[in-house]
């Protein structure tokens, strides 16, 4: 029944299970081939594995359908960058920008890709404006400390990477409260210690995004 291979497989990739997701979407490619479009969770599942050339394969076949899926532009690019293709992952990261200029993730791996390819001023440029995107993100930080200490910036390098230490901090408590509220959504404790944490760090938007959450979750309970 491919609606429910479909859903169920949804439901592994989002509870993080990526051999389960995989296992069921490859189910559902066999009594749904032609839906091969709506299968970019079976490439994220292979990169997330570690399954790099199948993620490749993959991700090629989804973008054969939907050429403009941002998403499966940037698990492409990503893909070619675990293998050593750096100017593959470039145009790719490229052409997500191009589509959504506003695509943070995307932005920081470009500055990563032109970091690794040694042209320094260019990632200094890319995690500076990923940085302005989302300064809550704690990889931007690092990727511009790695930059300026190359450039010899000492100061600069070491108050980025202070800042880094920071926001790590922080993203690692956020990473903990979100895998409990995977299992248990509807725990308004879980809700309340992630807002706590996020207050703390300044971080207004997601605060209001949290709250909204809860809400969802517990609509009647106004306590």
């Amino acid at each position: 029944f491919p609606p429910g291979l479909y859903q169920l497989g949804v439901t592994y990739f989002r509870l993080r299970r990526y051999g389960d997701c995989a296992s069921v979407f490859e189910r559902f490619l066999e009594v749904a081939p032609r839906a091969v479009g709506a299968t970019q969770a079976l490439a994220h599942c292979y990169y997330s594995l570690g399954r790099y050339e199948e993620a490749l394969a993959h991700y090629a076949r989804v973008l054969e359908v939907n050429p403009d899926s941002v998403e499966a532009l940037r698990g492409h690019a990503l893909a070619h960058m675990r293998t050593g293709r750096l100017e593959q992952a470039l145009q790719l990261f490229e052409r997500c920008l191009e589509l959504r200029p506003s695509h943070g993730d995307a932005l920081y791996w470009k500055g990563q890709v032109l970091f690794d390819l040694g042209r320094l001023e260019q990632a200094r440029a890319a995690a500076e404006s990923a940085r302005e995107l989302d300064s809550f993100d704690p990889r931007p930080h690092f990727l511009l400390s790695q930059v300026l200490y190359v450039v010899g910036d000492d100061e600069g390098s070491a108050a980025a990477e202070r800042r880094f230490d920071e926001l790590d901090l922080v993203e690692r408590k956020v990473r903990t409260l979100e895998g409990l509220l995977l299992a248990e959504p509807r725990r308004p404790e879980l809700y309340a210690r992630l807002i706590d944490v996020q207050r703390a760090a300044g971080n207004d938007a997601a605060v209001r995004e949290t709250v909204q959450r809860l809400i969802r979750a517990l609509p009647l309970d106004l306590d």
